[in-house]
């Protein structure tokens, strides 16, 4: 029995630590909702990254965000980089996130529709609780920043949550080949 048990602890930790490995990849995305002393929004954030070292990966976002204050309604669209540094192995593993985005707004009002252009950032810490190997659920907040050309900016605390695929280097490689391993 202590076998047994003294075997599936070493799978365990060794699955464990297999997430977030240089070579690996991430995609997912999160939604989450930010409230300032103006206004409160609704946003979708697809992502999808690359880890260029362990426990530091790199990519891409896009961000969709819709507001409505009164008889003024808002979408937002962006697009730009981010980066996450894991600072613990196992399956809870907390992190800091920054990230950088383009972005196109566009605002109607009484039958008129304008458009400008501007940018936003996010400085944050959140944390990854895996439910399987290659799954985790996510939680992230932070500050978040979004200036326009000709529009007020958005300032405030942003609380976004969601769901997050790690694909190891072989399982990618197989991908690629047309094949998956189990």
């Amino acid at each position: 029995m202590k076998k047994v048990l003294l075997a599936a602890l070493m799978f365990i930790s060794i699955t464990s630590f297999a997430q977030t490995e240089q070579g690996d990849w991430m995609v997912g995305g999160n939604v989450g909702f930010r409230t300032n002393k103006n206004n409160s929004n609704f946003n979708f954030s697809p992502n999808a990254g690359y880890f260029i070292l362990r426990n530091f990966v790199v990519g891409a976002s896009i961000k969709t965000s819709f507001e409505k204050v009164g008889d003024i309604k808002n979408s937002t669209v962006g697009l730009g980089p981010f980066a996450r540094y894991y600072f613990l192995q196992g399956n809870f593993k907390p992190f800091a996130v920054t990230e950088f985005n383009y972005l196109v707004l566009s605002t109607k009002y009484n039958g008129n529709k304008t458009t400008t252009n501007g940018f936003g950032f996010l400085l944050g810490a959140g944390a990854a609780a895996f439910i399987s190997q290659d799954v985790a659920f996510e939680g992230i907040a932070g500050y978040n920043y979004s200036r326009f050309s000709s529009a007020s900016s958005n300032i405030g605390f942003s609380l976004n949550f969601g769901l997050q695929v790690y694909i190891n280097k072989g399982k990618m490689a197989s991908l690629r080949k047309g094949k998956i391993s189990e």
